[in-house]
């Protein structure tokens, strides 16, 4: 493919975001800086895959010992959860069939649900959909301890950090440059 054809392909805007960032003053340096930070951010999607499966294993174990397999069908939720809950389940539906498994929605749930589940909502003691009792709490992170001292990490905390990662996972996944809107002001940064 010619460098005309790629970056018509790739897009205008987004190749000039290399130029004003980096400087690249030709075509072929622009789609030469596209790709490299491409790959460059490839070497996270393992990394943020784990921490994905791994939050969503902890809060999974931590609410299903309390209400069971299919507790996503019982326990009070946000309306932007339940929504998020049944589109798994369609998904499951879709691609697993009718004989499909509460394992089979579980994993069709979006980080972004899970990160979610870390929100106020869940956290207020007089909601309905609160679920971050200490001994949950304690259940689903044991070693998440305050960086900066003092103890354990408050589940606020939590919802940040994982925050920042889902943010940081959408620009992967979505193949935006990792440091955009994150106020670099050079490529050193």
């Amino acid at each position: 493919m010619d460098t005309t054809s790629l970056i018509s392909s790739i897009s205008v805007p987004r190749l000039s975001f290399y130029e004003t960032f980096l400087g690249c003053a030709t075509d072929q340096e622009k789609v030469g800086a596209y790709v490299a930070y491409q790959d460059l951010s490839g070497d996270f999607f393992c990394l943020v895959q784990m921490i994905e499966v791994a939050l969503r294993n902890a809060i999974n174990n931590t609410i299903k010992a309390n209400h069971g397999p299919a507790w996503y069908d019982s326990i009070p939720q946000t309306k932007k959860s339940q929504d998020l809950v049944l589109n798994a389940k369609q998904k499951a539906l879709d691609e697993c069939g009718v004989r499909y498994t509460d394992d089979d929605v579980i994993c069709r749930l979006t980080f972004g649900f899970w990160v979610y589940m870390l929100d106020a909502p869940y956290r207020d003691t007089q909601r309905p959909c609160y679920i971050w009792t200490p001994e949950n709490k304690a259940k689903t992170f044991p070693h998440a301890k305050n960086p900066l001292g003092g103890g354990d990490m408050k589940v606020k905390a939590l919802f940040d950090e994982f925050h920042k990662v889902l943010l940081f996972r959408n620009r992967l996944f979505h193949h935006e440059p990792i440091w955009k809107k994150h106020h670099c002001k050079s490529h050193s940064q």
